[in-house]
């Protein structure tokens, strides 16, 4: 468990590093990476991994060994426009395997019923059939897969997902949903050994502050104090980074911004934070903008 200060930032959409360790020979091939965004967010390590890239967005390694020499001759004379036979290769792969990847079908009763997959309440029933598929796609080489939850529709703006108003009434339907489905798939994963080489992470939004305005109800936000957990591939296990101080109020020990958790989760996969760009309004930025440490404190 970490608590983060300054937690209200936003990442980009997208991001992506100058160069992927597999296709060095070929320069313009970029690898994508996803934002560290999500209530469960499950990026695979690429540290060592025996990685099958068919479903990987960032396929090129893996095209251009299934590709023959004249068709990679014929991308490199055409450029990358819609005719590109590598793109029309990869995104047939992709098609092609999606079916398989989302058939349940081929999973154990027990391991449905573990999930709650056929639960009689639809939206507990869709989340866990989403960490289900989580899982499978990560099995099948998927680098970084995000998983989002929300319990309910609470009819206003903010959709599903909130529950800063009637905490007690609010979270007691959130868990239902969240609970099961996120237990067997930390629980499925571990049988599985995945967590040798996988990196689970499960943050909110920001933190919420002890108190609220007066007039109002629930609990408002808090920028100072955020908590968050990983596990698997990497972290310590068992093992709490940082406090807030007695109120809740604030991070006052070993205090690290959400910076640093992007940081250190780009860290355990082998990117570095500092390298890895997206171009954005006409300049390169980073995930991490101009901040972020490795909080080497967790690593295992």
């Amino acid at each position: 468990m970490v608590e983060f200060a300054n937690s209200d930032w936003r990442p980009p959409t997208h991001a992506r590093v100058e160069k992927h360790p597999s296709v060095e020979s070929h320069e313009k091939m970029w690898r994508i990476v996803a934002p560290v965004v999500a209530l469960v967010a499950i990026l695979d390590s690429l540290r060592g991994a025996d990685v099958d890239w068919s479903l990987s967005p960032s396929a090129v390694h893996w095209a251009f060994k299934e590709l023959p020499p004249a068709a990679i001759g014929a991308n490199v004379e055409q450029g990358s426009g819609d005719e590109n036979p590598i793109d029309r290769f990869i995104t047939a792969k992709m098609q092609l395997r999606a079916a398989e990847v989302g058939d349940l079908s081929k999973e154990s009763k027990f391991t449905l019923e573990r999930y709650g997959v056929n639960n009689a309440n639809k939206v507990k029933a869709g989340f866990s059939r989403n960490c289900v598929l989580a899982r499978r796609l990560v099995e099948r080489g998927v680098r970084f897969v995000q998983l989002f939850n929300g319990a309910y529709a609470m009819g206003e703006c903010v959709g599903n997902w909130d529950g800063r108003k009637t905490p007690k009434t609010q979270y007691d339907l959130h868990r239902q949903i969240l609970d099961q489905p996120c237990a067997a798939l930390l629980q499925d994963m571990k049988a599985r050994g995945m967590f040798k080489d996988t990196l689970i992470a499960f943050v909110t939004e920001f933190g919420r502050m002890p108190t609220f305005q007066k007039g109002a109800s629930g609990r408002d936000h808090n920028p100072q104090g955020f908590t968050g957990w990983l596990t698997g591939a990497g972290v310590k296990r068992g093992f709490s980074y940082g406090a807030t101080d007695e109120f809740g109020h604030q991070a006052v020990q070993n205090v690290a911004a959400i910076y640093d958790l992007h940081a250190t989760i780009l860290h355990l996969p082998g990117l570095n934070h500092e390298r890895l760009s997206y171009y954005h309004n006409g300049i390169e930025r980073r995930l991490t903008d101009v901040h972020g440490e490795v909080l080497t404190g967790i690593l295992a």
